[in-house]
């Protein structure tokens, strides 16, 4: 995971994912002592060379189910749109 936000995720792989299909991503994230683990689809609207650590894909989530609500919530904050992740 490099980047999250309430609308999308993007994500670093070793491989190239085709771009516009819908993928099921199955997130772990730690943050303030908490793991978040939640599933969402994300429709892969980029996908493009990031150096030598592998293909950065952009992703739009599709309608998240309520855990996954709670968890990108918990992950952006209330009030952020984003919340970077090195």
């Amino acid at each position: 995971m490099f980047d999250i936000s309430k609308s999308g995720a993007s994500v670093v792989l070793e491989l190239k994912m085709p771009m516009n299909q819908w993928y099921t991503l199955k997130i772990s994230v730690f943050k303030d002592g908490v793991v978040h683990n939640f599933a969402v689809n994300g429709f892969c609207v980029h996908a493009s060379l990031a150096r030598e650590s592998g293909f950065k894909h952009g992703f739009e989530f599709d309608k998240p189910n309520e855990a996954a609500l709670r968890s990108i919530n918990a992950l952006t904050g209330p009030t952020n749109t984003r919340f970077g992740l090195r």
